[in-house]
């Protein structure tokens, strides 16, 4: 299960061409209940509610550095892929540059909200492709 990147892909991530646009493809499984930390102010509730919280609140913010969620869906089923992997959402957001998406990744603002994303997510897969043949 991935949650987090790891320290090389974190390295690999960030040695990008800081003016380049960016696509990222983003897979997610979200655990049926949520698990917030004991000490938080959050509520029991859905890993779905929690992560649909972490959506709305991180969209503002990437909106506010110019990325758009170009795609956000459920997933129905696979269709080609190992029969045992599900995933429950698809997401496709474009960020103007890696700068920026590095920006919000290290905001503040965005690093108090991902709170719900660790309480939301079984499982994820983030993909980072070129944004600049988008047209966007």
């Amino acid at each position: 299960m991935y949650v987090f990147p790891t320290d090389k892909q974190i390295e690999e991530f960030t040695e990008s061409d800081p003016d380049q646009p960016v696509l990222m493809i983003n897979l997610v499984r979200l655990r049926e209940n949520a698990q917030y930390p004991e000490n938080s102010d959050h509520g029991p509730c859905s890993g779905a509610k929690a992560f649909d919280t972490y959506v709305e609140m991180g969209t503002e913010i990437a909106e506010k550095v110019g990325g758009r969620i170009l795609v956000g869906e459920s997933i129905q089923n696979i269709f080609i892929g190992p029969e045992d992997e599900k995933w429950d959402r698809f997401y496709l957001i474009w960020y103007p540059s890696m700068r920026m998406l590095l920006d919000l990744l290290s905001s503040p603002e965005f690093i108090a909200l991902t709170i719900h994303r660790t309480a939301s997510v079984l499982d994820a897969r983030m993909l980072k492709c070129d944004g600049s043949n988008l047209g966007l």
